[in-house]
């Protein structure tokens, strides 16, 4: 790549030109829209706010030319076009040529730190013109192009009409700054809504629950609101406060480090030292009541074991009389009433069994009933248990 320098260039004193109505009927109007809508954009709610944009600096290459060869109609089309840019009030620079237009001129104007390029591109056959301007993005390499013509035209008019391209030519760089201005905001605000994702997925959460639920939480001292309650605190110690009118007010201690979650459940107590039915306290109760059922059950079967018992007894007593009438004695009356003798002991087995157990699940079943209703909730729990080998009752507690 040839080297290029970045030329100042002096305003050209030029008559007063009457611009196509094309060109002059709707670019200053869309363009003053354009900046409305930008402006109201970034005063939106919520919009971040960014700080006002430096001047954003186009550099105007040379023009191409095909079909023209001598320089002053060059020098004529190019004056032309410098002059309906600087009429258009485009901070504009001109550049040396370089070999390869107009990608040679990008890394150039990346290092100079320059925004636009204006490349234009003229073609002459006889006294028709066809003139071509590209605005390219240099940051994005992304073109916009406007094209005109001018048919059977002189140097003078096709200079008109180059020149006259100036204002559609801003029109297209209102454009590019709005639509940059509303990337730069839409950045901005997807920054500011990662920078809050990261912030959330780092602040811990604490988690609060009560029984019974609508006490009001404090924190460090600060109601935050009622139970249950999720929020997001700072990391470290916090002090948790939990207060429900007519019970007692109870307070924890927590410490939690970034990205953590924790879970506090608290049961409060009625300040007349009764609690309030929990999970744990119905769960103890209806198995004190199921255990209570199971011992009258079991006493049921004792009486019935009783009752076989006695009718047994009372039968062999019977047949006793019935054999020593008939003159049966001694082993042979024995082994006559065997019989009787067994039912006996098979009802006095049952019996003892469903007295025992009815006894043992009476006193399970008052005990769980007994505890679901006092403090003794909150550190012990009974419960049966039960399996292929083992029946029986389990307890746990908390000390």
């Amino acid at each position: 790549m040839s080297s290029w320098t970045c030329l100042s260039v002096p305003r050209i004193e030029r008559a007063p030109l009457r611009w196509p109505t094309r060109a002059a009927g709707r670019g200053p109007a869309r363009g003053r829209a354009i900046a409305l809508l930008t402006a109201l954009a970034l005063a939106a709610p919520g919009a971040p706010v960014l700080a006002a944009p430096t001047p954003r600096r186009i550099f105007v290459a040379p023009p191409s030319f095909t079909g023209v060869t001598q320089a002053p109609p060059r020098d004529a089309l190019t004056d032309a076009l410098t002059e309906g840019l600087q009429r258009a009030d485009l901070p504009i620079s001109r550049v040396r040529a370089c070999s390869d237009p107009p990608e040679c001129y990008l890394p150039g104007a990346r290092a100079a730190k320059i925004d636009y390029l204006v490349f234009a591109e003229i073609t002459a056959q006889a006294r028709d013109y066809a003139f071509k301007v590209a605005l390219i993005e240099v940051a994005s390499g992304r073109s916009t192009t406007i094209e005109d013509a001018c048919s059977i035209c002189g140097l003078e008019e096709a200079a008109l009409v180059l020149e006259a391209l100036g204002p559609r030519l801003r029109l297209l760089w209102e454009t590019a700054e709005a639509e940059a201005a509303a990337r730069r905001l839409r950045d901005a605000q997807e920054a500011r809504t990662r920078a809050q994702e990261a912030a959330l997925a780092a602040q811990p959460r604490l988690q609060v629950t009560s029984q019974p639920a609508g006490a009001i939480l404090y924190v460090d001292d600060l109601e935050v609101g009622v139970t249950p309650l999720t929020l997001d605190v700072r990391a470290g110690a916090h002090s948790v406060r939990i207060e429900l009118r007519r019970h007692v007010h109870e307070r924890r201690e927590v410490n939690l480090s970034p990205g953590t979650s924790l879970a506090v459940d608290v049961t409060l107590a009625r300040a007349d030292g009764r609690m309030p039915p929990t999970r744990r306290s119905r769960a103890m109760l209806a198995a004190g009541a199921a255990l209570g059922g199971l011992g009258v059950v079991s006493l049921g079967v004792m009486a019935a074991g009783l009752g076989i018992g006695a009718k047994a007894e009372r039968d062999g007593a019977a047949a006793a009389d019935r054999l020593e009438a008939m003159g049966v004695t001694g082993l042979d009356l024995t082994d006559a009433l065997a019989e009787y003798r067994d039912r006996g002991a098979r009802a006095n087995a049952l019996a003892w069994t469903g007295g025992t157990a009815g006894a043992v699940l009476l006193i399970g079943g008052a005990t769980l009933i007994g505890v679901s209703t006092t403090k003794i909730a909150r550190r012990v729990a009974i419960a049966p248990i039960g399996g292929a080998r083992v029946v029986g009752l389990g307890i746990s507690g908390r000390f």
